[in-house]
């Protein structure tokens, strides 16, 4: 998974770590693991510390996206991945699973920190691993990454103030806090547009890894018949990996409609149909409205090209057959057929559906609760108020971390905190616009497109179904963010201003 420029004891050092960690996860010995842990420990720091930032940013993005997350419940808690010891251990607070006190983050946060430490080290000293080469994003789009972690912060802060609790605003804190900081990593660590292949295959290959894993559990993991006479299992995999798949179908998409090579029909018709198996077997309908919704927005904010035009013709051939499907299926929208359908009605009519009736009434709850304090909001530490009661379920965060994490955020953040978190977004959108405008090879236009995309995917996620607290859409939207900057400063669309001598 190393990015080209990691020298080879760097990469014979991670590879020596992977085989101690997997000996490590085979022995299921506590004895065994507290003897490898040092060694497993100090060949991935000798890795990181010898390689370029970048390579292992991608790694640690890699095995955030297919790592078992104990806190996703994977295949819906009735089975697990033979690695799901590796994954407890890089996802969970290691206070909790070793006992020892003051490690109270967890494998992937000490990660992150550590290589924010280096970064920080490596610029302040000059060393040349990272620079040479490297595009910086621009300083007005970098300011909004502060600006995002100062409101995150300021909304805790008001929240301990008013007596909220610290336990539940870090659980609210929690993720929402790494997109800036990942952003500005990624920002030190990639090149430029050099690398815009090396996040899309990081990003495909762990969406194909996934997909192959959701249909595995789908059709080999048996799991308890509900109440209804349906299967318990609710996801294959996990909810965010709608994110994941998502994104990794507009890989294969957009560079047919950017005609970005040869290659590009053959991946996508080797790979997209195993791709919508493993979002058939996911199961999960927000993944066909994140990709409908992505290429929909950009089909409009694109200029025209050849490919528009066959679509809006295509379109405009089939529309009587469209529109005769979709009302033959609004009646029987269960019929596995007329399944899209069923999709499409259960998002405008949400009393069609009970999952989406339970949000519409949380909805209500978080907006009622936005009206009581409307500029600052209530502050983490806090719930939203339950004006109608939602069902009684098993999970005592429902109140803080609700579904609809957009309208959480005007909740607990108010107009206030709601634009700082949100400016980052839109600043990631418009310099990959501008950068889009600008491009002229066909990757860098792909590239400009996925940015734009992915925002939308990580808002679609959190509008309806908790993605801000997701490793999934931190790792989608940070380094998206930091190559928007670069693409738009590398091909003349944002202007670097010369600096006084």
């Amino acid at each position: 998974m190393s990015a080209p420029g990691a020298p080879g004891d760097a990469k014979a050092a991670f590879f020596v770590g992977c085989a101690l960690v997997i000996l490590t996860n085979i022995a299921e010995n506590e004895m065994v693991g507290w003897a490898l842990a040092p060694l497993f420990i100090g060949c991935f720091l000798f890795a990181a510390i010898r390689s370029p930032l970048r390579s292992s940013l991608l790694v640690v993005m890699f095995l955030a996206y297919t790592l078992e997350n104990p806190n996703e419940a994977m295949a819906s808690g009735f089975w697990h991945t033979p690695g799901s010891a590796i994954g407890a251990y890089y996802f969970l607070h290691l206070k909790s699973m070793t006992g020892v006190p003051f490690l109270f983050l967890s494998t992937i946060e000490y990660s992150i920190l550590f290589l924010l430490g280096l970064s920080y080290v490596r610029e302040r000293s000059g060393a040349s691993i990272d620079s040479p080469g490297r595009v910086l994003a621009p300083k007005s789009l970098m300011r909004l990454c502060r600006i995002s972690l100062l409101a995150s912060l300021g909304m805790a802060l008001i929240g301990m103030s008013r007596g909220g609790s610290f336990n539940f605003a870090l659980w609210q804190l929690d993720r929402v806090v790494y997109l800036p900081i990942l952003a500005y990593l990624f920002n030190s660590a990639l090149k430029g547009r050099e690398d815009i292949v090396a996040l899309g295959k990081t990003l495909l290959w762990a969406g194909i890894y996934r997909a192959g894993l959701a249909i595995y559990i789908r059709n080999a993991v048996e799991a308890p018949i509900s109440q209804w006479g349906e299967s318990a299992m609710e996801t294959a995999t996990t909810h965010h990996d709608t994110m994941l798949f998502a994104a990794a179908s507009l890989l294969l998409i957009l560079p047919i409609v950017e005609r970005a090579g040869k290659g590009t029909i053959r991946r996508a018709v080797s790979l997209l149909p195993f791709l919508a198996w493993g979002m058939i077997a996911n199961d999960r309908r927000m993944v066909w409205v994140q990709i409908a919704l992505v290429l929909v927005t950009l089909y409009f904010v694109t200029p025209p090209n050849a490919v528009k035009q066959k679509i809006r013709k295509l379109v405009l051939r089939m529309s009587p057959l469209i529109a005769g499907y979709i009302v033959v299926g609004w009646s029987a929208p269960k019929n596995p057929v007329f399944k899209p359908v069923g999709i499409i009605k259960s998002v405008v009519e949400p009393s069609s559906d009970g999952s989406s009736l339970w949000r519409e009434i949380e909805n209500y709850n978080l907006l009622f609760t936005f009206r009581q304090a409307p500029i600052f909001g209530n502050g983490y530490g806090f719930g939203f108020w339950e004006i109608i009661p939602l069902p009684a379920v098993n999970y005592p965060l429902e109140r803080y971390c609700p579904h609809n994490a957009i309208f959480g955020i005007w909740a607990f953040g108010g107009v206030v905190g709601y634009t700082g978190l949100v400016l980052l977004w839109a600043g990631c959108v418009y310099c990959a616009m501008r950068a889009y405008r600008a491009a002229q090879a066909p990757l860098e236009r792909v590239a400009a497109v996925m940015c734009v995309g992915s925002v939308l995917i990580y808002l679609i996620q959190s509008y309806g179904d908790m993605g801000l607290g997701s490793w999934a859409g931190v790792f989608l939207v940070a380094p998206s963010i930091a190559m928007s900057g670069k693409l738009a400063v590398s091909n003349g669309a944002w202007r670097i201003q010369p600096t006084a001598a």
